[in-house]
C-alpha cells in the first residue's frame, strides 16, 4: 500500500527501494545524478540516492506539475496548479518567481532546464482547461517568455533536439536552444503518453491510451457487455432506472451523450463548441446536470434528460474559478456537489450548490488540501470524497450538511468513491482494483464493518470517473482501457538518433 521511488540501473533487471522517498511522486534528476527531487506530503523534497538523506524544499500542492533541477543548482516547481513557475535553490531557502501567467493561459507545468542551466523549457493550458498546450521558453535572467511550438507538451531537449509529445507520439525536432528556433521536420520516436531522455542516447518510454469503452462487469469482474464504441470518454453515469448511459466524449468537443444500458444507438443530449461536461442525473431521472460554459465562463447547468428542452444556467461560478465539475446530485433532489478550482487556493474544493432558495454554493468546510470527488449516500445524509491529505490519496466520509466528525474508509490509498442503494461504499485503490466497504452508521457515528476485493480494472491512462454502480450493486459499469498493456511497461530505446539519420 504504499508507493516510493525504485532505482534501477539498466544493465539489470533487479530495482531497490529508494530510502526516505515513502509516498513520492514525479520523480525528476539532480545534473550529476546523485540526487533525486520528488514531491510527497504536499513538500518538494530531494534525496541523496546513496545515504537516503532527504530534504524538504518547500510546499507544493501540484505534483503532478512536475520538477526540474539545472545545472546551476536552481529547482523549478510548481507550487500550486493553476499558478506560473517558482525556483528556489536546491540547497535550500525562499522560493521565487520564475515565470507569469500571460494572457489566456492556465498554470505552468512540466519543465526542463536547457543546457546553460539558466533557460528552460515548459508547457502551458489555455483558458479553458481543455483548450490547447503549447512549449515555451523562459529564462532565469529576464522575463522573456517565448512561444515555442504550439498544440504540443512534455518538452525535453538533448542532442540539439527538441523532445515532445503530439498525438500520443514522442517526436524530436532540430532546435536551437541559443535561438529558440525550430527548424527541420519533427520525427516520430515512439508511442507514449510520457517519456524521459537522457543526454547519452536513452530515451524511456510509457505508452497508453486516453481511449476507452464503457463495459459491464459482475461483481466477480466477468465482462456482461459493452455499452458504446471506443472514444475517450469522461464520466459515466447509470441512470437511476438502469436504462441509461450519461456519459461526455471528445467529439471531437466536450458534448454529453445518452447511451442504451444495453447497447445500441447512442444520443447527443448538448451541442456546439462550448465545453459541457461531468455530468449527473437527478433522482426522478428526469434532468441532468453538468459542467458549462455559457460565454466562456464556468458555470452548472441543468436540462431534460430527454434532449427536450432549452439549457438552463442554475449558477454563473466566480470569474476566477479555473474549472468547475459537478459530482453528484442528492437523493432528495435538492443539492448538488461540484468541485472547483480557485485561483490562489490548495487545488480544488468541494462545494455545494442548493437547488432552492436563492441558490448560493457554500464550500463544504474541513481541511485546506484538495480534495475530490462528492458523492451521495443513499439516504442522503453522507459525503464521500478522497484527499491526499496524509500524503496519498485515501478516502473519507463526512455528515452532510454538516458539522460532525471525519471518517477514513480507505486504509492503503483510495479514489474515486461511489454508494449502491444498499449503503455500501465502493473505491479504488491506487492500483485500480476495485474495493467494497460495508459500512453501518448509527447517529452522527460511522463504522467500516469490512472492506472486500473485487476485481482489477484497466483504465485509461488518465483520471476520471471512470465507474459507476447500479443500485443493487450487482453490477458495474467500467471504461475499459482499448490498449490495457501499454501503460503496465516501461520501453527503452537507446540510440534514438539513429532514427533521425534519414532526415540529414
Amino acid at each position: 500500500g504504499v508507493t516510493r521511488l525504485y532505482l534501477r540501473p539498466l544493465s539489470s533487471d533487479k530495482a531497490t527501494p529508494v530510502a526516505g522517498t515513502e509516498y513520492a511522486a514525479w520523480p525528476f534528476w539532480s545534473p550529476d545524478n546523485r540526487m533525486v527531487g520528488f514531491f510527497s506530503d504536499q513538500k518538494l523534497k530531494t534525496v541523496n540516492i546513496s545515504n537516503g538523506n532527504v530534504r524538504t524544499l518547500a510546499d507544493a500542492s501540484c505534483p503532478w506539475a512536475g520538477g526540474t533541477w539545472g545545472s546551476r543548482g536552481t529547482i523549478l516547481f510548481t507550487p500550486r496548479c493553476l499558478d506560473p513557475l517558482e525556483r528556489i535553490s536546491a540547497s535550500g531557502g525562499n522560493p521565487s518567481p520564475a515565470t507569469k501567467l500571460e494572457q489566456g493561459q492556465q498554470g505552468h507545468r512540466s519543465f526542463a532546464f536547457l543546457p546553460d542551466g539558466v533557460h528552460f523549457l515548459y508547457q502551458s493550458p489555455s483558458i479553458p482547461w481543455f483548450g490547447p498546450l503549447s512549449i515555451w521558453m523562459g529564462s532565469l535572467d529576464s522575463n522573456e517568455q517565448n512561444l515555442i511550438l504550439k498544440g504540443a507538451t512534455s518538452p525535453q531537449f538533448a542532442s540539439g533536439r527538441l523532445l515532445f509529445i503530439r498525438d500520443n507520439r514522442v517526436l524530436a525536432q532540430a532546435f536551437d536552444p541559443g535561438t529558440g528556433k525550430l527548424s527541420g521536420e519533427a520525427v516520430a520516436l515512439a508511442d507514449a503518453q510520457t517519456f524521459s531522455v537522457s543526454a547519452s542516447g536513452a530515451l524511456a518510454y510509457q505508452g497508453g491510451r486516453r481511449e476507452g469503452r464503457p463495459e459491464w462487469f459482475d461483481r466477480n469482474g466477468n465482462l456482461l457487455g459493452e455499452v458504446g464504441p471506443v472514444a475517450s470518454y469522461g464520466a459515466v453515469k447509470i441512470s437511476p432506472d438502469g436504462e441509461r448511459i450519461l456519459a461526455n466524449t471528445v467529439n471531437p468537443q466536450f458534448n454529453l451523450w445518452s447511451y442504451p444500458a444495453a447497447g445500441g444507438p447512442r444520443t447527443p443530449l448538448t451541442f456546439g463548441p462550448e465545453v459541457k461536461l461531468f455530468s449527473v442525473w437527478s433522482p426522478d431521472g428526469k434532468y441532468i446536470a453538468y459542467s458549462c460554459q455559457p460565454g466562456g465562463k464556468w458555470s452548472i447547468c441543468r436540462k431534460p434528460a430527454d434532449g427536450s428542452g432549452v439549457e438552463e444556467e442554475l449558477v454563473g461560478l466566480d470569474a476566477g474559478v479555473h474549472f468547475g465539475a459537478v459530482s453528484d446530485w442528492s437523493p432528495d433532489g435538492r443539492y448538488l456537489s461540484f468541485l472547483q478550482y480557485l485561483p490562489r487556493s490548495s487545488g480544488a474544493e468541494i462545494w455545494i450548490l442548493p437547488l432552492f432558495s436563492d441558490r448560493k454554493p457554500f464550500r463544504l468546510g474541513g481541511v485546506s488540501t484538495p480534495r475530490f470527488g462528492g458523492s451521495f449516500s443513499p439516504d442522503g445524509r453522507w459525503l464521500a470524497y478522497f484527499s491526499y491529505e496524509t500524503g496519498r490519496d485515501e478516502v473519507y466520509v463526512v455528515p452532510f450538511p454538516g458539522p460532525g466528525g471525519k471518517f477514513q474508509i480507505s486504509q492503503n490509498g483510495g479514489w474515486l468513491g461511489r454508494w449502491d442503494k444498499k449503503g455500501h461504499l465502493y473505491f479504488l485503490t491506487m492500483s485500480n482494483r476495485l474495493m467494497q466497504a460495508d459500512i453501518v452508521t448509527k447517529g452522527p457515528s460511522l463504522q467500516v464493518k469490512a472492506i472486500h476485493p473485487l476485481f482489477q480494472l484497466s483504465l485509461p491512462s488518465f483520471t476520471s470517473p471512470f465507474f459507476d454502480v447500479t443500485p443493487d450493486g450487482s453490477r458495474f459499469l467500467v471504461v475499459t482501457s482499448a490498449d490495457p498493456n501499454a501503460s503496465q511497461s516501461i520501453g527503452l530505446l537507446l540510440d534514438w538518433q539513429a532514427k533521425l539519420k534519414g532526415e540529414e
